[in-house]
């Protein structure tokens, strides 16, 4: 049975990225892209606040995720 990732966290994004690569035949398909993402959700923090996690992508694997820091979180979209 799978293990069951917590969502929102950064290991649930590192998970996702850990799959992705796993299937980089089909990312390959997709095309290249370099660049960072952020995700948040809304209300998936302490207190229902906002979360956010920043991933990094180059090429065609996600290279980082980490949890986005306050003022990163606050930079607009």
């Amino acid at each position: 049975m799978p293990e069951t990732i917590s969502f929102p966290s950064v290991a649930w994004f590192e998970r996702l990225a850990q799959l992705m690569h796993e299937s980089r035949t089909r990312q390959i398909q997709l095309g290249y892209v370099d660049c960072t993402v952020r995700f948040t959700v809304s209300d998936g923090g302490a207190g229902g606040r906002p979360w956010s996690a920043l991933v990094r992508f180059e090429e065609f694997d996600a290279v980082d995720v980490r949890e986005a820091t306050l003022f990163e979180a606050d930079e607009p979209g």
